[in-house]
């Protein structure tokens, strides 16, 4: 089975998102998810998406706050100011 990229405009809405975690992370996250009564990926997808809405949040306001600022090509190639 194909994968689609992750930022890739196609008709397809989810994407296989693997990786090693450690055991006790594992652990606390299998009995959390019988707990609520869901599956285990559902707990994950939950968990992400609070994550990326508070990543969206603050790179919104990042941007907002610092429009008119000299642009961030500009500050990294200065590097910072003394």
């Amino acid at each position: 089975m194909a994968t689609v990229p992750l930022m890739s405009r196609s008709v397809r809405e989810t994407t296989e998102f693997r990786h090693d975690a450690p055991l006790w992370i594992a652990q606390v996250m299998q009995a959390t998810a019988q707990a609520r009564g869901i599956s285990r990926a559902a707990l994950v997808n939950d968990i992400l998406g609070e994550f990326c809405k508070l990543r969206l949040t603050e790179a919104t306001l990042i941007q907002r706050m610092t429009r008119g600022n000299p642009d961030i090509a500009e500050v990294l190639t200065e590097g910072p100011e003394a």
